[in-house]
């Protein structure tokens, strides 16, 4: 019975050691694609295309990496909600809304008291032209971290903004002024 256990535990240490190491790697390819993407912003018109492919690349590595330790994580591991934002950091980077979507909603599944998941999630859906999914994010961010509640309504005007709802964008700007008034952005 002994040496079961051992050698369970065994194994368990060398998936943990796997997990990390691929997680490791994931996010060291995130670092670098934002590198690349803040690069990619900064290019000349006839240099974009190719800053752009070399981001999704990078995106494209990092959710292998990223991928590959939730898979050695384990259903229980309580760190899972972590992998799940990098993956929807790295998605989200590389433009590919749907896929950062599912990966926040996935770690607000796994850990949902986290205010910062939401607000990213709003980012997404907003620009993925979600606009009433946002405002649900948005709101669930204000809730959990009432102190930066101030950020969620910012970034809930900003999106309405972005998407020609000057109207509708007026109200949440109030509510960040509100609770933020030396904002100056706001």
């Amino acid at each position: 019975q002994y040496a079961e256990q051992a050698k369970k535990a065994e194994e368990e240490k060398t998936k943990f050691e796997g997990m990390k190491a691929h997680f490791t790697a994931g996010t060291a390819l995130l670092e670098q694609e934002r590198k690349a993407k803040e690069e990619s912003l900064k290019a000349p018109a006839d240099q974009r295309d190719a800053a752009k492919a070399k981001v999704v690349d990078l995106s494209n590595q990092a959710a292998t990496e990223l991928n590959a330790a939730q898979q050695a994580a384990g259903e229980k591991d309580p760190n899972k909600h972590i992998i799940w934002a990098k993956l929807a950091e790295s998605y989200d980077l590389a433009g590919r809304n749907d896929d950062a979507i599912n990966a926040y909603q996935q770690a607000i599944t796994a850990k949902p008291d986290v205010p910062g998941y939401y607000n990213n999630l709003g980012n997404v859906q907003a620009r993925a032209g979600k606009i009433d999914d946002a405002r649900a994010s948005y709101t669930k961010s204000a809730e959990l971290d009432p102190p930066n509640a101030a950020t969620a309504w910012k970034n809930f005007g900003i999106s309405l903004y972005n998407a020609g709802r000057l109207k509708e964008a007026v109200q949440p700007m109030k509510k960040a002024s509100e609770l933020d008034p030396k904002s100056a952005q706001v």
